[in-house]
């Protein structure tokens, strides 16, 4: 316990040099060096909104971006139709939408909030839970995201949900760190 004590001192002088992988945090895998750390990744696929039962399915593109640990939605493109290419979205905008979770063995349990999309002239706004699979790919393969089902308010009145349809797929692995 005193040199787990004496680490955290350490860290706490030294400042912005204790921001490695041995803490708690999201990572992602950049195979050219082989190691584990800040980055973007594009998790896509099969999505489903229905705004005031008008379906909108869609093809999702969601840039996450890593820095220090921390991660966010930092971009949300959608295509398939002419609804879908419609569809804006104020992930590109600061604060952005943030990303939190929980491991749990090989998966993670994963919030993205402060979401905002403006479907058919529809804003919807809150937060989706989900699973993210294969949260530690050190033996390759691809993480998965998927989340259910889950209505979001409607500014000006109305009902939104949104769903994965079944599960969106990362361009480089992701894990969440212990």
């Amino acid at each position: 316990m005193k040199l787990k004590s004496a680490i955290l001192a350490a860290c706490v002088a030294a400042g912005a040099f204790c921001s490695s992988s041995a803490f708690a945090g999201w990572e992602i895998y950049d195979a050219g060096t082989a190691t584990w750390g800040d980055g973007t990744v594009v998790l896509s696929g099969p999505t489903s909104a229905t705004v005031n039962g008008i379906p909108a399915p869609c093809t999702a593109n969601f840039t996450l971006t890593v820095t220090g640990g921390v991660a966010v939605v930092s971009a949300a493109t959608f295509t398939g139709s002419s609804t879908c290419n419609n569809i804006t979205s104020s992930a590109a905008t600061p604060p952005h939408w943030s990303v939190s979770g929980t491991a749990s063995g090989t998966s993670v349990s994963t919030t993205v909030g402060g979401i905002s999309i403006t479907i058919l002239g529809k804003t919807c706004t809150g937060s989706v839970a989900g699973t993210l699979t294969n949260a530690h790919p050190y033996g390759g393969g691809s993480n998965g995201f998927s989340f259910p089902v889950t209505s979001l308010p409607v500014t000006g009145g109305g009902t939104c949900t949104v769903k994965s349809n079944p599960s969106l797929t990362a361009s480089k692995p992701i894990q969440l760190t212990p």
